[in-house]
């Protein structure tokens, strides 16, 4: 509860990379501290959609699947695009199938039923590119890169290979370019692909909007009331607030100058008062000018 309330003052994007039973139970904590209305984004990864990476779905029959259906509704899952591993009439289907059965003869292990063999598949056409590029290493006399790791990962590099699931495209930097789907919850809770990464651009496009809880996608750059909460534009309280400090700097301004008044008005640096002049000691020959007029006061003197 701690780590996600420090997370969310400086970020709206939350990161899980795990198991999918303890998310479920992040996702819970998260929505009892109103995180999840849309406003934040939490990313996961769910590379294959099989028993063995974990099952990330809100539905555990207990009294905790509604707020779950409610909570991964701001979940973005990346995986890949297992898509050919569950069409009957795909090349990868066929592989996948293979695979199944081999474990269950040669080894005696049994695949979940609902698994879609996407994870063995893959690592079945990896040996397969790894033998074709062996091989081509012997049939080209060049069996010092046996020995040689970096010169070897070259002859992966910028090529496609023709494999049993199709082609698999190598980047200049060694990356494999598949398609990676990025999958949400839809308001019934079911799973739905909303964007791909095409593997020869490398961007991702669009297939449909997530249906968002606010309905406002994409989200904010940041939360409306901002990380901390305290954006005056949320609420009345935030307004009053706004507007009481305000008032507070404008009276405290307006008691500075009526201090810088009252302390020029008592001062008496500029006044002589009449009975400070009749304490004064004249010369003889002046007259008393305790009731003399300034004026007549100016001709005594010049006359002395």
């Amino acid at each position: 509860m701690d780590f996600l309330h420090k997370t969310t003052t400086h970020s709206r994007v939350i990161l899980y990379s795990g198991h999918s039973t303890p998310f479920r139970s992040f996702m819970l904590a998260a929505r009892s501290l109103n995180l999840t209305n849309g406003e934040y984004v939490f990313v996961t990864f769910w590379p294959f959609r099989s028993p063995t990476s974990g099952n990330f779905t809100w539905q555990f029959f207990d009294e905790f699947d509604e707020e779950a259906r409610q909570a991964y509704r701001v979940i973005l899952a990346l995986g890949m695009d297992n898509g050919q591993f569950q069409d009957p009439k795909s090349k990868g289907y066929d592989v996948g199938q293979r695979c199944r059965r081999t474990a269950k003869d040669r080894y005696n292990y049994s695949y979940a039923k609902d698994d879609a063999m996407a994870r063995a598949a893959n690592a079945y056409t990896s040996f397969m590119i790894l033998a074709e590029v062996l091989h081509e290493v012997v049939l080209t006399n060049q069996t010092e890169l046996l020995s040689d790791g970096p010169g070897l990962a070259k002859k992966f590099f910028n090529r496609t290979f023709q494999t049993e699931i199709g082609d698999m495209r190598m980047s200049s930097s060694g990356e494999l370019q598949i398609p990676y789907i990025v999958s949400a919850f839809d308001r019934e809770g079911t799973y739905q692909s909303v964007m791909v990464r095409n593997p020869v651009t490398g961007r991702l496009e669009i297939l449909t909007e997530p249906q968002w809880p606010n309905s406002v996608w994409p989200p904010a750059n940041r939360p409306r009331c901002g990380y901390d909460g305290r954006n005056r534009i949320c609420g009345v309280e935030g307004g009053i607030n706004h507007i009481t400090c305000k008032l507070y700097r404008l009276l405290q301004y307006c008691g500075v100058l009526y201090s810088i008044y009252r302390i020029i008005k008592n001062c008496s640096w500029h006044r002589l008062h009449r009975q400070h002049i009749s304490r004064v000691h004249f010369p003889s020959g002046f007259q008393d000018t305790q009731a003399t007029e300034p004026a007549e006061s100016r001709k005594q003197l010049v006359a002395a």
